[in-house]
């Protein structure tokens, strides 16, 4: 298909709020903000935290921002949405949330008329400000061919994983796997397809396909490295992007 090589590899530019990030972000709004790990001591989260990022249509000849998405964060298990927003001509947008001095365990929702829904999973909580809770919208047709590059079917969930070390660099030779299982797992080859089968190339990205609908936990393995899982909502027929650190 004309074009797709050598642009499918910009659909997994994921959100990257990576566990409670910064303020700083990626330097190119592309990487991901690099999470901040407590151990025995809880972290001092400010009373509202702002979360911005980007709206973009990732299709065959590349990106474009959208306006007119509407974006929500909602809160693990309950769903209830904690702040909202619409993206502006420039596919940008900001919502403050507050976190009552906790970690906020949550998730962001996109929607736009002729889009599959989007759903972006953080790698853990949310603690301080992010400016990478981007959204990656696919229409319709687009999110046919990737399906059909990875060999699902377009009425079942789709999750794209970027699997990162700790310094939030790409993973090269990690699997991964969902409980419950999904149907098809796949990795990126050399232009970006979901073509691969034995493990994540350079980039990274990995996809799952056929994700039975509800509650999945993900994980990452590779010898001599140890991840973190953990768990999100798969929906029926919607792209959902998340990340995996070490």
């Amino acid at each position: 298909m004309p074009g797709m090589k050598g642009h499918l590899s910009i659909l997994v530019f994921l959100m990257a709020c990576g566990g409670g990030s910064s303020g700083g972000g990626g330097d190119d709004g592309n990487s991901p903000d690099a999470p901040k790990v407590f151990m025995d001591a809880p972290p001092n989260v400010p009373a509202m935290i702002k979360l911005s990022g980007v709206a973009e249509q990732q299709a065959q000849s590349g990106s474009t921002p959208q306006a007119g998405v509407a974006i929500a964060i909602l809160k693990r298990g309950t769903n209830e949405s904690l702040a909202t927003a619409t993206s502006d001509a420039q596919g940008k947008y900001s919502m403050m949330v507050a976190t009552n001095g906790a970690p906020v365990d949550a998730y962001l929702k996109a929607t736009k008329t002729g889009y599959v829904d989007t759903y972006a999973y953080p790698g853990g909580a949310w603690i301080a400000d992010s400016t990478s809770a981007d959204a990656n919208m696919l229409d319709s047709g687009t999110y046919s061919l990737l399906v059909g590059f990875g060999g699902g079917s377009t009425s079942k969930g789709v999750i794209a994983i970027g699997v990162f070390d700790g310094s939030m660099q790409p993973v090269q030779g990690a699997k991964v796997e969902s409980a419950p299982a999904s149907g098809v797992y796949k990795y990126s080859d050399d232009g970006g397809l979901p073509t691969g089968t034995d493990a994540t190339n350079t980039d990274g990205h990995a996809f799952m396909f056929d994700v039975p609908d509800g509650e999945v936990t993900v994980k990452a393995t590779k010898a001599s490295a140890s991840f973190k899982s953990h768990a999100l909502s798969a929906k029926a027929g919607a792209f959902t992007t998340t990340v995996i650190t070490m």
